[in-house]
């Protein structure tokens, strides 16, 4: 590797020691590091960053280089729509709470980062969601979320896949989700676990009106239709990017065409990070 592309969260506490010693390791290592947005707001940690311009982007330069994420679950969910478009692939290092996406923790930052020198590690590949109506295109990483657009009102919502009903639902709203998503608001939700490395979305609707509704698992490539029938909606990717849905529209919901590359090592899997984070398997009365 020759070049590293950061995103970071500096309203983290952690962020004005983590990104000097990253510096650091770059330079002693010779790697140039970058910034996906403004540079300027890095100078105070990282004195020899340079900005990541447009025509950069199209050219070679991309080759032996890869994307860093400073801060939590949140900077790793925008990072990974970022990188999605270059495709080059990404490390999340951890300097918040949980820190389930970005599973490296800050102490072992160095040791994580030779491992990537070194060509020690593997890449994971995970689908993005893309939910498209007549005026907007979201993507997300983890889920594409559909609430009524007054707060705390149930609403209803029409769902097809494949061209086919499956269910008009009185709920809170709707998720679907990506594997890698399955752990987050999904699973909160009462959906069901997925491992990443499986080809599909889940269907989870949020406080559901009727006992019998529950999480629906469909492959990847199935194309998902929500429409609101008794009031407008909203629709969000990720919590973090949004859009209004008028009753009666239509949002296509379906596999985008880039995808997200994520940096792995042999130490780190699913089921200890579930283990670790979640308490999987662990009995609460011991």
């Amino acid at each position: 590797m020759k070049r590293a592309i950061i995103n970071a969260n500096l309203d983290k506490k952690k962020a004005g020691s983590v990104l000097p010693r990253f510096e650091s390791w770059a330079i002693k290592n010779r790697i140039s590091v970058y910034s996906f947005d403004e540079n300027e707001k890095y100078l105070k940690h990282i004195n020899s960053i340079k900005h990541f311009t447009a025509e950069e982007r199209k050219k070679d330069f991309l080759e032996d280089s890869f994307a860093v994420s400073f801060g939590g679950d949140g900077t790793m969910l925008a990072t990974a729509r970022l990188v999605s478009k270059i495709g080059i692939p990404l490390l999340g290092i951890n300097l918040g709470s949980l820190g389930f996406l970005s599973t490296v923790k800050e102490e072992k930052m160095e040791e994580k980062l030779q491992l990537i020198k070194s060509g020690k590690y593997t890449i994971e590949t995970c689908d993005l969601l893309e939910a498209k109506d007549d005026n907007t295109v979201i993507t997300a990483f983890n889920d594409i979320i559909m609430l009524s657009k007054e707060p705390q009102r149930l609403i209803k919502i029409k769902i097809d896949v494949d061209g086919k009903n499956v269910s008009t639902t009185s709920a809170d709203g709707v998720i679907i989700s990506t594997p890698k998503g399955s752990t987050a608001y999904s699973m909160a939700a009462g959906g069901p676990i997925v491992f990443s490395d499986v080809g599909c979305f889940i269907i989870t609707p949020i406080c559901p009106h009727l006992l019998v509704q529950r999480s629906i698992v469909v492959k990847s490539n199935s194309i998902i239709k929500l429409t609101p029938v008794s009031s407008d909606a909203v629709i969000s990717g990720d919590s973090q990017s949004k859009s209004e849905v008028k009753k009666d529209e239509s949002v296509i919901i379906k596999k985008h065409k880039n995808k997200v590359n994520l940096i792995k090592f042999s130490d780190i899997d699913f089921i200890g990070i579930m283990k670790e984070k979640f308490f999987l398997g662990r009995d609460p009365r011991l």
